[in-house]
């Protein structure tokens, strides 16, 4: 037994030694075998998917990644072109061979594929990216990005954006106006973006490369804007000068939508600076008595108290939207006192409501870019100002009122007993013209998207 005891003992000491001294290498080369072979599979499975359909390739590096470009064999000016782009999305490539001496962290293809587009008689050639990272000798699942797209119509004709709208000046100057309120918004200086803009401005829009989807634009940045390479503006943007013929599925639902609302003869009243006991009250009455419905956008601090009067303005079928906790002009108090002041506002409104507010109106009109970065609203300004703040009397108010057109946001207070004295007046002339009053979010319906600014529903 004792014999027994000893040699499992010296069995283990020997068992103990040789996983110390060949284990570890052993798991090693196993670990490097096993990843070996799912780059392989890797770059065998890109070579059997669409980029390779019909297409020669090249292989490379790109500092520490290994790329595979397929390029397509057709000598149509189509492929000339897609052969171009391709080489700029890879410039700089040092042509080389799979080398496993080198530290790989990504594995890259770039390729072009044919595919049903989102417009009507239109097909598209997407350049496209798949992206395989590498952690710890391990192949990660790909990631695709479709870079730029080619568009044609059925007749093999050029589809660009220009071709897309009816007036494509008045569309150009829509898309640079939304793509400098985007740089703004996603932190770009002020100098940067204004150059990105101009050199946009001075192309022809045929020459714009973009692509399409989930009813929004995509449009390059080249050379890119510190980290911002793209530009999304959503189709609800350019609805005034689209060529309907072109859209199809959700696209031409939105479309005809926006139709029924651009012929509608409405206008969206809104209110600042309330709840207040005296005269919020009376301004609902009012509305009530015409039919009428409006936007009230609140102050955090008069909220406590009023929490009755909040409510009341939901059941009644108005909007809230978010006025600040205070009324600062909040470009001058800092990014974090102004996100407070909004986020402040939003849960007492909430708390008061049970509904999320999802508008809100700058005191004072003043915003940047960064504030509405910081905080998930559609910021709401208006294009007729009653001026009631000041001019406190009916007979000035209404000189402002005259100006309304379809569509139009119209600025008006409910804490000040002059605006309430003169709000029938208002009531009735619109009436009397054929206005419909309706809240924000049904004047502007699909428009309205986080972070950016309207001032009326065009």
């Amino acid at each position: 037994m004792k014999k027994l005891g000893v040699f499992l003992g010296i069995l283990f000491i020997a068992i103990c030694t040789f996983l110390l001294f060949y284990g570890e290498p052993a798991y090693q080369k196993w670990q490097e075998y096993n990843f070996k072979s799912q780059v392989k599979d890797t770059v065998e499975a890109a070579d059997k998917s669409d980029f390779a359909k019909d297409s020669s390739s090249k292989t490379g590096w790109l500092g520490d990644k290994f790329v595979k470009v397929y390029y397509p064999n057709s000598n149509s000016s189509n492929a000339d072109e897609i052969k171009s782009r391709l080489d700029e999305e890879t410039k700089g490539l040092v042509e080389g061979e799979l080398d496993f001496n080198k530290d790989i962290k990504e594995i890259v293809f770039y390729g072009s594929k044919e595919k049903d587009s989102n417009f009507a008689n239109v097909s598209e050639i997407s350049v496209e990216k798949v992206t395989h990272k590498i952690s710890d000798k391990k192949v990660e699942e790909a990631t695709e990005s479709n870079l730029s797209s080619i568009f044609l119509t059925n007749e093999g004709k050029p589809f660009t954006l220009s071709s897309l709208f009816a007036s494509p000046d008045d569309a150009k100057k829509k898309f640079l106006f939304k793509i400098q309120k985007q740089l703004e918004v996603r932190g770009v200086s002020e100098a940067e973006g204004k150059d990105a803009v101009v050199k946009l401005r001075d192309q022809d829009m045929t020459d714009w490369k973009f692509t399409y989807g989930e009813s929004k634009f995509n449009i390059n940045i080249d050379p890119k804007v510190g980290e911002v390479s793209s530009v999304e503006v959503p189709m609800a943007n350019l609805h005034k000068y689209i060529t309907e013929s072109y859209l199809k599925g959700e696209d031409l639902e939105k479309y005809k939508e926006y139709i029924k609302k651009r012929d509608r003869k409405a206008v969206a009243l809104t209110f600042d600076d309330g709840p207040n006991p005296q005269t919020t009250p009376v301004a609902l009455e009012l509305l009530k008595k015409y039919n009428a419905k409006g936007t009230f956008f609140m102050v955090g601090h008069a909220i406590e108290g009023n929490e009755d009067l909040v409510k009341r303005v939901v059941a009644e079928g108005h909007q809230l939207g978010n006025h600040s906790w205070d009324h600062p002009v909040l470009t001058t108090i800092g990014l974090e006192k102004a996100k407070k002041q909004i986020n402040d506002t939003t849960e007492a409104l909430k708390k008061a409501s049970g509904q999320d507010v999802h508008i809100m109106r700058p005191p004072y009109g003043a915003i940047n870019g960064a504030i509405q970065a910081a905080v998930d609203q559609s910021f709401i300004l208006w294009d007729i100002d009653t001026l009631d703040w000041k001019n406190r009397n009916t007979a000035s108010i209404m000189k402002e009122v005259r100006k309304a057109q379809p569509g139009s946001i119209i600025l008006m207070h409910d804490i000040h007993q002059t605006s309430i004295d003169a709000l029938p007046s208002v009531l009735q002339y619109l009436t009397e013209q054929g206005f419909e009053m309706v809240t924000v979010d049904e004047l502007m319906g699909d428009q309205l998207e986080l972070h950016q600014s309207y001032t009326n529903r065009e």
